[in-house]
């Protein structure tokens, strides 16, 4: 017979340590679903809505009208500023000296860009990226970065991405995209968040709102999606603007003598 511990009960196995990036806060000891809704209408491309399993509302994601450069700034449900996330394009050199454009996020501690406030970067882990993509996520410690920290796996077909810790099989959180006929016709994108125990869901929810995960599954960023759908929308309206033109100057010769008719008869 085993002896008793001398000191009473053993103390309990040690749990899963925290993956807290923004804050221990935000990690909850068990699965926190999360649904993140881009808005149909909007003046900014970057205007997200999160919210529980409840429908209540936790963050706002809000970005910035006619900005040349790609900025958003994540809410809490009081509407105090949590993360500042901003893209860059980089210029890249590829095989063959062929030059092409590479995205990376920056996110930011509060509303700051400043270099001392940066918390982790994220893009592709490859320029050339088909049926499915890949991206690295970089603390602001990292700054070798050789090997990734944490990284996303998605897959077009599926319409699904997987996060990753570090480049491990260690699952953190998992996102889908719901596709609705509601969500075709008013132009809405919802995303199924999945955020694993011990893990920080407001650095998952930054992930998703600033167009890295979203991305990852879908074959059209939303950020490129939109200025597509903006300039197809420009094209026809130029186009209905000039055929109302047309019919207006063609109309002119037959209306003349009405309204000269009008004229003389009052």
């Amino acid at each position: 017979m085993a002896a008793p511990y001398p000191y009473g009960a053993p103390p309990p196995p040690p749990g899963p340590a925290p993956v807290a990036v923004v804050s221990p806060q935000f990690c909850a000891p068990y699965v926190v679903p999360l649904t993140v809704t881009k808005k149909a209408i909007s003046l900014s491309e970057g205007d997200f809505t999160v919210t529980d399993a409840n429908g209540a509302v936790v963050l706002r994601v809000r970005g910035a009208v006619f900005s040349i450069r790609h900025r958003r700034v994540l809410h809490d449900a009081a509407g105090q500023p949590i993360l500042t996330m901003h893209e860059k394009n980089h210029l890249t050199v590829a095989h063959y000296q062929v030059f092409s454009m590479h995205n990376r996020w920056e996110v930011f501690r509060g509303d700051s860009t400043n270099a001392s406030d940066l918390l982790f970067t994220a893009k592709k882990s490859s320029i050339i990226q088909l049926l499915k993509t890949e991206l690295d996520v970089f603390l602001a410690s990292n700054t070798a970065q050789q090997v990734c920290d944490f990284k996303i796996k998605g897959s077009y077909f599926d319409r699904s991405c997987a996060f990753y810790l570090g480049d491990s099989n260690n699952m953190i959180a998992q996102m889908n995209r719901r596709f609705t006929v509601s969500n075709v016709l008013l132009g809405k994108d919802t995303f199924g968040v999945t955020v694993f125990p011990h893990v920080d869901y407001v650095f998952i929810a930054a992930l998703v709102s600033s167009g890295s995960a979203s991305g990852a599954c879908s074959p059209v960023p939303s950020s490129v999606g939109c200025r597509l759908y903006r300039v197809v929308l420009w094209v026809v309206l130029r186009s209905v603007c000039k055929v109302i033109g047309m019919l207006i100057t063609a109309g002119r010769p037959k209306l003349g003598p009405f309204w000269h008719s009008l004229h003389y008869r009052s």
